[in-house]
């Protein structure tokens, strides 16, 4: 007994050690990511946007706080007030931007005036990467404690709170700050989801996905890994009927929130990376199609080689990666001129992105800089 309740003490000490890292994590990544807004007051200036991106989501912030939310889905090239950009055309920035970075900011802003009645957007708009940050700190730390335990997360978010991202800095409110924000969420209920088999962590995958798709269309990463894991499973493990509901559940709120935005549209779903979807419920269904027949007795005796299931199921899934690649070489299938730029294919693209320092080829001594304190930690963690 006395051992049950040390044990059991000493769980709830690691657990609690691992909340005040969390917090402590919090409140330095935070201060970091405000320095920019210390030096700005430091010159006599008070907090301010940083180049011209944050600029044009304040404008569209501004618009839909006058205007209601709704109003996003008006500002296209036809509405004249968009007409300062991209003068004399005018911009469409319901199919060149998305929603959630203006859409996040105004609704967030009515509650920090609550705190701080003489704050206005424009100010509000310079610390909202701030709170995306949060928001992604807390995603890392139970994505990382879902795996791995408290120590293992306490140990992520203190390394997530040090790494410099740009994204995250205040004044620097793009969309990759709204998708960080979001995206890790989606991971944590999507690990949770395939551990526990539960549809209702599935389902908040899938809104978080969503919410991640109207800010950044950045969330491919995370969808290509969830599709990759999907089509890797049958071959590892047996796959059930379950596995469809649950992968609908994921998906199903992310197609749909893909198909309304015309930034993306429903061709998204078919000619691009949204096509991970449908294909997603097709590799389950070919599995246990093949999982079925190969434990049929009349198989067995006629067709001994179909119960090789396993093996046919991988050369499938290799024709459909190989169908995959001749899609985008020969341009079937869409990739913005970046995700295109990403994989190494950047002379395919109809945008100029080789130019720009974010997309140039990276050097080992770049990975080292970027990337190798985090991977030495989570070699350390393993």
């Amino acid at each position: 007994m006395s051992l049950g309740f040390r044990g059991l003490r000493r769980k709830h000490v690691t657990m609690l050690v691992s909340l005040v890292v969390l917090l402590a994590s919090a409140v330095i990544g935070s201060y970091l990511r405000l320095y920019p807004v210390f030096n700005s007051f430091e010159s006599g200036y008070g907090p301010m946007l940083n180049e011209l991106d944050p600029y044009s989501e304040y404008w569209t912030a501004e618009k839909l706080l006058e205007k209601g939310l709704a109003y996003f889905f008006s500002l296209n090239e036809h509405n004249e007030e968009t007409h300062i950009f991209w003068y004399p055309w005018g911009r469409d920035f319901v199919r060149s931007s998305l929603p959630l970075t203006p859409m996040f900011s105004v609704i967030t802003y009515y509650v920090a005036r609550l705190f701080s009645p003489g704050l206005s957007l424009y100010e509000w708009m310079v610390y909202v990467p701030v709170v995306f940050f949060i928001l992604s700190l807390i995603g890392i730390y139970l994505t990382t404690r879902e795996l791995w335990g408290d120590i293992p997360a306490a140990v992520s978010s203190l390394v997530a709170a040090i790494i410099f991202n740009s994204r995250q800095l205040a004044g620097f409110t793009v969309k990759y700050s709204a998708g960080l924000g979001f995206i890790f969420l989606a991971t944590y209920f999507h690990v949770r989801t395939w551990k526990r088999r539960s549809y209702v962590d599935a389902l908040l995958c899938g809104i978080f996905m969503s919410l991640t798709a109207a800010g950044w269309a950045g969330f491919n990463l995370l969808l290509a890994a969830i599709f990759l894991q999907l089509v890797l499973q049958p071959l590892i493990t047996k796959v059930a009927k379950e596995d469809l509901i649950l992968w609908g559940f994921e998906t199903l709120p992310l197609a749909l929130t893909i198909a309304i935005l015309p930034f993306y549209g429903p061709l998204y779903l078919v000619l691009s990376v949204g096509i991970l979807i449908p294909l997603g419920f097709a590799v389950i269904g070919i599995a246990l199609l093949l999982e079925h027949v190969a434990t049929q007795k009349v198989v067995k005796l006629k067709y001994p080689l179909l119960t090789k299931w396993r093996f046919i199921y991988l050369l499938l899934i290799v024709l459909i990666g190989v169908g995959g690649l001749v899609g985008l070489t020969t341009g079937f299938l869409h990739l913005k001129g970046k995700g295109l730029a990403a994989m190494g294919l950047g002379e395919m693209t109809h945008v100029l992105v080789g130019t720009v320092q974010e997309y140039a080829s990276a050097s080992p001594q770049n990975f080292i800089w970027s990337s190798g304190a985090p991977f030495i930690i989570s070699l350390l963690m393993l």
